[in-house]
């Protein structure tokens, strides 16, 4: 990965744990300061959207998880984010703006891993996981991916995460999508290096957590 111009926060943390209202939010911050700020990812279609990310929002309406075959998932969720770090990311970095991106890459290796290890025994699972870690690789290497210059990652319990998604979704969650729910987060904790991560606790008071997470990253920025 590449440094670049700007300053790029991967927001991170399970479906249903607050990132698009931290990242709202967290924009707004930047917006008082008259920085140039854009928010990219997450589950909201915007005017930045792509094709296949508006594509993508529409097979989550319809089901909360993709429920593909694993290499069609893995390489669908690889096109997507490979669009908008090339169309949206990257030229955004160049003109010195803050880039708040909900759910980076690290997002497609804990949702995927986990994914792989619920519906594949564990030869197969290695195998899987395997391929996964070097295509993203081979994408970094390639593509020269900008790196995020901080990661926030926000945790609450999986009960409170259970409630939101059925406030959001307007339909029940099942206990398969808690079992997936709870390996996703433990794929997290093995993923992102928590010693450089600012931990979030998304339990309510989050303005008090989004003004500590601003200060960092304007340490940072």
């Amino acid at each position: 990965m590449i440094k670049h111009n700007g300053c790029l926060i991967a927001i991170e943390g399970i479906s249903g744990v607050g990132k698009t209202t931290f990242a709202k939010i967290l924009s707004e911050k930047f917006i008082k300061k008259n920085i140039n700020v854009a928010v990219l990812g997450g589950f909201n279609i915007c005017q930045r959207s792509s094709d296949i990310t508006r594509f993508c929002r529409e097979l989550v309406e319809k089901k909360r998880f993709f429920d593909y075959p694993l290499l069609s998932e893995i390489h669908l969720l690889m096109s997507e984010i490979i669009m908008d770090i090339e169309k949206n990311v990257k030229p955004l970095l160049n003109q010195g703006a803050v880039v708040l991106y909900d759910n980076y890459i690290y997002s497609i290796l804990a949702v995927e891993i986990a994914r792989i290890r619920q519906t594949c025994c564990i030869k197969k699972s290695n195998t899987y996981i395997e391929y996964l870690k070097n295509t993203i690789n081979n994408y970094i290497n390639i593509s020269n991916m900008p790196r995020p210059d901080c990661t926030i990652y926000l945790t609450c319990t999986i009960d409170q995460i259970v409630e939101r998604l059925k406030k959001r979704d307007k339909c029940n969650v099942t206990e398969e999508q808690k079992q997936l729910l709870r390996m996703i987060a433990i794929e997290y904790n093995c993923i992102l290096d928590l010693n450089k991560t600012i931990i979030v606790e998304s339990n309510g008071k989050i303005e008090q957590e989004i003004n500590s997470s601003y200060q960092k990253v304007m340490e940072i920025f």
